[in-house]
């Protein structure tokens, strides 16, 4: 088990999950889908669950099953977690910040950022860390999951949230 990740990841999770939970117990969490057309919401929301899914899965691949990692590959992991976490954690609190002052709407932006960063930079070293254990397709089987289920993530932050939720959040007035 990577203690270091898992307390990266459960603080990470607990203050995002803190600020989602405050957004919708507020009344004000449908104005987080700024400039998202109702149409459009159930496929935001449909994407958002798989991805919830799939950050479930490489909870799992990172933190336990993948208990042999390179020095350098452990620190690409981790600082991508606290990209991923820590970004998700401050978008809800500076989405109402920028709605209610629109001067501090990047910062909305730069919190997307961040997790479109880390959820890049996770693919990406993991797509180069390969497990090259012949004798053991298994490990190269969970290796493919996890890159599958990082392209999933890194295509709904990047392209859901920051490229397509983000211009539409910055035109609202």
């Amino acid at each position: 088990m990577d203690r270091d990740l898992l307390i990266i990841i459960i603080v990470g999770g607990i203050l995002t999950f803190a600020t989602y939970y405050y957004a919708y117990q507020s009344g004000k969490g449908l104005t987080l889908w700024a400039d998202v057309s109702p149409e459009n919401r159930l496929y935001y929301s449909i994407s958002g669950i798989f991805a919830g899914l799939v950050f479930i899965y490489l909870f799992y691949y990172y933190v336990f099953y993948r208990k042999e990692k390179t020095k350098e590959f452990s620190n690409f992991v981790n600082v991508s977690m606290a990209f991923i976490t820590f970004g998700s954690a401050m978008w809800v609190p500076v989405t109402f910040l920028g709605l209610s002052n629109p001067k501090y709407k990047l910062l909305s932006i730069f919190a997307l950022l961040l997790v479109s960063i880390g959820s890049l930079l996770l693919l990406f070293s993991t797509a180069m860390e390969k497990d090259n254990n012949k004798k053991n397709s298994g490990k190269n089987t969970q290796w493919a999951l996890a890159i599958t289920a990082a392209s999933i993530f890194a295509f709904h932050v990047t392209f859901l949230d920051l490229l397509s939720w983000g211009p539409g959040y910055l035109s609202m007035s």
